[in-house]
C-alpha cells in the first residue's frame, strides 16, 4: 500500500515537472525564424538572330517567416553571389560584402509575419550559386522547411481534430494509470 502511494506521488511529480517545462517553453516570448525556398524556375528567351542560343533566365523565391511570439532582430541572409532581387513587403535592407560573399541585412521581423525575397538572374556557364546559404538572426539560425502544398481545412474540422487528439491522449493516459494501479 505504501509502495503504491509512493509510486503514484513520483508519477505525479514527474508529470508536473514535464507539464511545467512544456508550459514555460510554450509561454515564453521568443522569435522562431523559418525559411523555405519556392518557385525555382528557368525560362528560355528567344533572340531574333538565327543560330544564336536563347537567353536563359532563372528565378526563385525565399520566404522568411517569424513563427515565434517575439520580434526577430538583426536578420541576415547570406549568399555566395547576389543577383537582382526584390523584397516584399517593401522593407528596408542593406547589402554588405563578406569574405564568403554577400549578405542582405534587415533590422527586424515582427511576430507571425513574413517577408518574401524574389531573385532574378541570367543563367550562364559556370554561374555562381544564387540560392541563399543560410538565414540567421540575433537569436540564432532559421530552420529550413521543405514545403509541400496542402489544402487548408475549415476551422471546424481543425478544432474537431484537436479535440479528438486530446481525448485520445486522455484515454491513453487513463489506460496507463489503470494498468499501473492494477499491477502494483
Amino acid at each position: 500500500m505504501l509502495l503504491e502511494r509512493v509510486i503514484a506521488y513520483v508519477i505525479e511529480f514527474i508529470i508536473a515537472i514535464v507539464a511545467g517545462k512544456v508550459l514555460i517553453e510554450w509561454s515564453q516570448k521568443k522569435p522562431k525564424l523559418v525559411r523555405y525556398i519556392t518557385n525555382v524556375s528557368y525560362f528560355d528567351i528567344p533572340v531574333n538572330q538565327p543560330g544564336q542560343t536563347p537567353l536563359r533566365v532563372g528565378t526563385h523565391t525565399i520566404t522568411i517567416q517569424n513563427m515565434g511570439k517575439a520580434k526577430a532582430e538583426e536578420i541576415e541572409v547570406y549568399h555566395n553571389a547576389l543577383p537582382l532581387y526584390n523584397v516584399f513587403p517593401d522593407t528596408q535592407c542593406r547589402e554588405e560584402d563578406t569574405q564568403q560573399g554577400k549578405v542582405l541585412k534587415f533590422d527586424s521581423l515582427l511576430p507571425k509575419s513574413s517577408m518574401i525575397i524574389s531573385y532574378f538572374y541570367l543563367v550562364v556557364p559556370n554561374m555562381p550559386n544564387y540560392l541563399p546559404i543560410y538565414v540567421k538572426s540575433k537569436e540564432g539560425y532559421a530552420n529550413e522547411i521543405q514545403t509541400i502544398h496542402t489544402p487548408i481545412f475549415p476551422k471546424w474540422i481543425r478544432y474537431l481534430t484537436g479535440i479528438l487528439i486530446a481525448l485520445g491522449v486522455v484515454f491513453i493516459l487513463n489506460i496507463i494509470y489503470e494498468l499501473i494501479k492494477n499491477f502494483l
